[in-house]
């Protein structure tokens, strides 16, 4: 059972960072700022592209099909 908790964790931490680092630009946590940068979050989000783990249709004109709420970025 933890297996997948992990992988599902694992999932969420990328597609956040990729939020909050690369559609909102801020910058990353600290604690991880040295390891992971944006080529790294866009290259682990287009695995899960490849292998279909992302819902490419749930997102209104997001290449990773993220439905982000509410609609304004701003």
């Amino acid at each position: 059972e933890s297996y997948f908790i992990q992988i599902s964790d694992f999932i969420s931490c990328f597609v956040y960072l990729f939020y909050r680092h690369v559609l909102k630009k801020e910058s990353l946590p600290k604690r991880i700022n040295n390891m992971v940068d944006e080529a790294f979050i866009i290259k682990i989000l287009e695995i899960f592209k490849e292998n279909e783990i992302l819902k490419m249709s749930a997102g209104d004109g997001n290449e990773y099909g993220l439905a982000i709420y509410p609609r304004c970025l701003e």
